[in-house]
């Protein structure tokens, strides 16, 4: 099974739930207000958290890994010791955690460097992974499950069927 269906399991609890509130959201509007409440409030609703996430995101810090690539590293160290240091300038996971970041940010540039899009199909191995990965997405796009869902209003209707 491994990591595809971790992924699943993870997601779709989330996913799921998600679905349910807003079709609740949708039923309640649409039989309990009239004219264009019924649209305009499930839009809203929709609008209202990442309107407080643009609010709120100026006031969190930049994460220690991003302002050691940028070679802001005493700002760095001034995130983990407020968060991770308990406010302790000189503690040793701070210490560790920063060389760890700047350790792995330059064995990632390095190996930023060899690669490049080549890599992609330069074995046989990586040649089948991107071949069974593009028949994926091409298949699923032609599979007709689009087009059913384009068109299941007009089919619908065509025999009969108005609401």
């Amino acid at each position: 099974m491994g990591a595809g269906s971790n992924v699943a399991n993870v997601t779709a609890p989330l996913l799921i739930t998600e679905a349910i509130i807003a079709a609740w959201t949708c039923f309640g509007t649409l039989n309990n207000l009239s004219g264009d409440l019924q649209w305009r409030l499930p839009m809203g609703l929709q609008c209202l958290m990442p309107g407080i996430l643009l609010i709120v995101i100026w006031f969190i810090p930049e994460s220690p890994r991003w302002l050691i690539s940028k070679e802001r590293h005493e700002d760095a160290r001034k995130v983990l010791v407020k968060y991770h240091g308990n406010g302790d300038e000189n503690d040793a996971f701070v210490r560790w955690e920063l060389a760890d970041i700047s350790n792995t940010l330059q064995l990632e540039r390095s190996a930023a460097a060899n690669n490049g899009w080549k890599e992609l199909v330069r074995t046989k191995g990586n040649r089948k992974r991107c071949y069974l990965i593009l028949a994926t997405a091409f298949f699923s796009q032609c599979s007709g499950n689009g087009l059913v869902s384009y068109y299941l209003s007009v089919i619908l209707n065509s025999i009969g069927i108005e609401e």
